[in-house]
């Protein structure tokens, strides 16, 4: 087990006082009114002045480290197709879907008009979630809470669902590829 970084020592020295207060204080159920306010300044305010700018820079510093891997690893000019595996050679990032499009659409047909089928319906589901969630937020401002929590606990896995699904299908077409006949001497070639 590694040793945390410094940051992450003072994200947790910073993070865990407030959470501590809010807990001391539903347990407790009140503060008396002379102690109240110099314990939220130590306690939560003082702490918050730290960890969220300090939240947003590190946060901001790994988006930004993931995005630069992922620009250099697609400058490598060669994408791989999920079904079959094999390098797809582009000039750029511009021709990388063009590309794509092309060898999917003369390789895989069926999966490609699949697909397009897919993104079509995919609309039609996006528009439903931000539809429940623009819900979920009028119900908040309405002062239901239990509809409001109910509607943003529905977006949560509905999210990963779309995801998951077209994940499934990428397998089950990668399975149909790799077990048909014509993909045998595909697999053979180095």
């Amino acid at each position: 087990m590694r040793r945390p970084s410094p940051i992450a020592i003072v994200l947790l020295a910073t993070g865990i006082p407030p959470v501590a207060f809010t807990i001391a204080l539903f347990v407790l159920g009140s503060i008396p009114d002379n102690i109240a306010p110099p314990l939220t300044i130590a306690f939560v305010l003082i702490p918050m002045v730290v960890f969220l700018p300090l939240f947003a820079f590190v946060g901001f510093k790994d988006v930004a480290r993931r995005t630069r891997r992922q620009i250099v690893r697609t400058k490598t000019l060669v994408f791989h197709c999920p079904i079959c595996d094999a390098g797809i050679p582009h000039a750029g990032l511009r021709e990388l879907r063009r590309a794509r499009r092309e060898h999917i659409e003369t390789l895989h047909p069926e999966f490609f008009h699949h697909a397009r089928r897919i993104n079509k319906l995919a609309v039609l589901y996006w528009a439903g979630l931000i539809f429940l969630a623009i819900t979920a937020t009028f119900w908040f401002f309405v002062k239901s809470y239990v509809l409001s929590l109910a509607g943003f606990l529905a977006v949560l896995p509905l999210l990963y669902f779309l995801n998951w699904f077209f994940q499934k299908q990428v397998r089950e077409f990668r399975r149909r590829w790799t077990e048909h006949a014509s993909a045998q001497p595909l697999k053979n070639t180095p």
